[in-house]
C-alpha cells in the first residue's frame, strides 16, 4: 500500500512539474507580472491526532499566459503547527515551497515535531487542489529525517489551508 501511495504522489507530482514548466518559462516574465505580497495562512491537518497551523509567507501572485489574472501562486512560508488534541503537547515550526496554478497546487514541507524533549523532522511533499491560492486541500506524505518518531504522526496527512491578506483581494 505504502509503495502504491509513493508511486502515485511521485508521479503526480512530477506531472504537475511538466505541466508547469512545459508551456512557458519563468525566464518570459517580467516584474510587472507578479505582485509581491506578504500573506497569512490558517489551516488544520488530520493526522491520528488533529494539528491547526498558523503561518506567515511571502508570496509572487500573478498571471499565467491569458488564463486570467491572479492564477499563479509561488509562496515560500514560515509557521508553526500544534495539535489540539491529545494529552502531549506538540509543536511542530516548519518552513514551506508552495506553488498553485489555477486549481492544482503543491507544497514541499520541513517539519520539527518537537514535544520539548524530543524532536522527529519530515520532509513533506503534498499536492492537490487550490482555489488559485486562496484555499488548498493537499494529501502528504511524511518522510522522516530522524531517528526518533511519534507514534501519533503517521506517514499521511490531509490539510486544509486558507491564505489571506492584502495581495489577494485585487
Amino acid at each position: 500500500m505504502t509503495f502504491f501511495i509513493m508511486k502515485y504522489l511521485k508521479t503526480t507530482i512530477f506531472s504537475f512539474l511538466i505541466l508547469l514548466f512545459s508551456s512557458t518559462t519563468f525566464g518570459q516574465f517580467t516584474e510587472e507580472d507578479f505582485t509581491d505580497n506578504l500573506y497569512y495562512s490558517a489551516g488544520i491537518t488530520f493526522h491520528n491526532q488533529k494539528f491547526a497551523e498558523l503561518g506567515i509567507g511571502y508570496a509572487f501572485i500573478g498571471e499565467w499566459g491569458n488564463m486570467g489574472s491572479n492564477n499563479l501562486f509561488l509562496g515560500l512560508k514560515f509557521a508553526t503547527e500544534f495539535n489540539i488534541e491529545g494529552k502531549k503537547r506538540i509543536v511542530a515550526p516548519k518552513v514551506s515551497a508552495e506553488i498553485n496554478m489555477l486549481c492544482l497546487g503543491t507544497r514541499f514541507n520541513f517539519i520539527n515535531y518537537t514535544d520539548l524533549t524530543y524532536n522527529d523532522v519530515k520532509f513533506t511533499p503534498e499536492v492537490g487542489i487550490t482555489a488559485l491560492g486562496y484555499c488548498n486541500l493537499f494529501y502528504g506524505y511524511n518522510f522522516s529525517l530522524s531517528k526518533s518518531h511519534f507514534d501519533f504522526v503517521p506517514r499521511n496527512r490531509l490539510t486544509l489551508v486558507v491564505n489571506f491578506g492584502k495581495g489577494f483581494l485585487k
